[in-house]
């Protein structure tokens, strides 16, 4: 009996020891370094570097408590080893709670981008990854957010954007520095909330890698602190995008969850998608002939207001919002286009040349940009940057004359020289003095292949010879039908019209022959024909 009492007590008093081992293990002291990050992270309001006093305590234990919901880790108000791991896992910089809102599923933090077209740049790059690679994660980020709603990203080379992108080390310019390796992998600041609204920084002091087990994987950081720039919070969701915690790599593409998906729309709207209506199949091929036609029909145009030739020897046409390239006989080859996406982020033009080096120069209101083809360079930029003044900032026209390499630029009834090598200006001559014919205010004006000089005013145009002098006899004609040559659509058809000379006969004479100029005609004689086989079929 006796021996059996000493090995029970002996059971209970190992199994006291263990509790109370386990129970200091499982005790960790909450330092000044853990209440700070409650505090940052929206968690616990200021109690110094210590909480003392009861009231103090308990909301030290209520913070945690709220911490460890949002983490998914178990609530028991204390300091354990799953709280402490939560601490120390690598994670983004942004606030997880605000105290003014009710927590579910995704969170938006209130501001958003009043606009449907978002610039970025990448101010600098780190050298963990290759400038492509970090140019291709980043686009592709954006392209992941721009599938889910109506939002466009185009990327900006100098100048301010909308979102500027950096990768920085510890104090960085904004109040909130990096704390080196392993803890915070970036931090984003909400759209238009003040001067930093919408920049993205990234802690160069971490290690960043794509698809590897090893460092951290940069796509899915700036896809995550993207979502910030664009007005979503921390989601409490584990597997979201939005999910604070960095989750090591597992080979598998990192995508918008749909929890995601909903929080972007509710700030920006679902995506255009273009619906099938099957009941409308029979008819499918006629509609198709009408909206070709209509669209030909927009792409003949009667005037002139922007026109350049580029280094392709085509001739680039700017009417509004729209871009329409001639080839070297002036024949429609692409149109119309919309501007803001030929000319990325140029959304109004006032006046185009090429200037002395083949580059591209575009100015409106004031702001000029630059461009090599269709490749951005710089802008906007004020035009007195570049020696243009002030009264000259909303031009009629400019082009580069190939005879002397000096640009001419229009306002009014009045010209100016511009030496673009030194940025002067000269004093202003009368148009009409120069170029006798010409009154009043022009649309545009353009040096052709053939080295002749067109002044474009209304929906007309004046042709002068090369050393733009006289103007030559006949003019001036109608743009439309006299000079570039548009392609209309007929509904069984297509009809090629072509200018005709003073004499009335084509310029372009139609070689084709009459079984060939209606191919459209053929196939829809066939495709009637099937359907009433098989209207006839189905009736018996």
């Amino acid at each position: 009996m006796s021996l059996y009492l000493f090995i029970t007590s002996s059971i209970l008093f190992t199994f006291s020891l263990l509790a109370q081992v386990v129970s200091k293990a499982n005790s960790i002291q909450l330092t000044s370094e853990y209440m700070k990050f409650l505090q940052e992270k929206g968690y616990m309001k200021k109690h110094g570097d210590s909480a003392n006093s009861v009231e103090d305590k308990e909301d030290v234990a209520k913070s945690l408590r709220q911490f460890q919901w949002f983490a998914g880790v178990p609530v028991t108000g204390k300091m354990d080893w799953s709280t402490l791991l939560k601490f120390k896992q690598p994670r983004c910089g942004m606030k997880d709670l605000d105290k003014r809102r009710r927590y579910r599923r995704y969170i938006l933090q209130g501001s958003k981008w009043n606009k449907k077209s978002i610039s970025f740049r990448i101010l600098n790059y780190s050298s963990d990854l290759s400038k492509n690679d970090i140019r291709l994660s980043i686009k592709r980020a954006f392209s992941r957010w721009q599938s889910a709603t109506q939002i466009r990203f185009f990327e900006k080379k100098e100048g301010i954007a909308d979102i500027m992108i950096q990768f920085s080390r510890k104090s960085h310019g904004d109040p909130y520095p990096f704390d080196g390796p392993g803890g915070t992998l970036g931090h984003a600041f909400y759209p238009e909330h003040h001067s930093l609204g919408g920049d993205t920084h990234f802690d160069d002091d971490e290690t960043f890698t794509l698809n590897k087990k090893d460092g951290k994987n940069f796509y899915w950081v700036a896809l995550h602190e993207f979502g910030h720039a664009l007005g979503l919070e921390h989601s409490k969701t584990k597997g979201t995008v939005m999910f604070p915690w960095y989750e090591n790599f597992n080979g598998k593409e990192v995508d918008l969850t749909p929890d995601d998906r909903r929080g972007i729309q509710k700030l920006y709207g679902k995506p255009m998608r273009r619906t099938f209506d099957v009941s409308r199949f029979k008819s499918k091929y006629i509609q198709s002939i009408y909206k070709r036609r209509r669209r030909r029909k927009s792409s003949c145009i009667d005037r002139i207001d922007a026109i350049f030739l580029d280094k392709n020897r085509e001739s680039i046409v700017i009417n509004d919002e729209k871009v329409y390239v001639y080839d070297r006989n002036l024949r429609l080859v692409q149109g119309p286009l919309h501007l803001k996406k030929y000319f990325e982020g140029v959304k109004k033009v006032d006046s185009i040349y090429r200037s002395v080096n083949g580059t591209t120069r575009i100015f409106h209101a004031g702001s000029y940009w630059d461009f090599n083809g269709v490749n951005y360079i710089r802008g906007p930029l004020n035009m007195s940057s570049i020696g243009i003044p002030k009264e000259l900032h909303h031009l009629n026209a400019a082009f580069r004359w190939r005879e002397d390499n000096k640009v001419y630029l229009f306002k009014g009834k009045r010209y100016w020289h511009y030496n673009e090598s030194t940025g002067i200006v000269s004093q202003p001559g009368l148009i009409n003095i120069r170029w006798p014919g010409i009154h009043g205010k022009i649309n545009t004006v353009f040096q052709w292949r053939n080295k002749n000089i067109h002044f474009f005013k209304g929906n007309q145009f004046y042709m002068f010879d090369r050393n733009g002098t006289k103007l030559l006899p006949g003019y001036p004609l109608p743009v439309q039908h006299n000079l570039l040559i548009c392609k209309k659509k007929h509904l069984l058809g297509y009809l090629k019209e072509y200018p005709t000379t003073s004499s009335g006969t084509d310029r372009f004479p139609d070689t084709t022959s009459g079984a060939d100029r209606f191919p459209d005609f053929n196939r829809l004689l066939m495709f009637l024909s099937i359907l009433a086989y098989l209207h006839f079929a189905t009736s018996l």
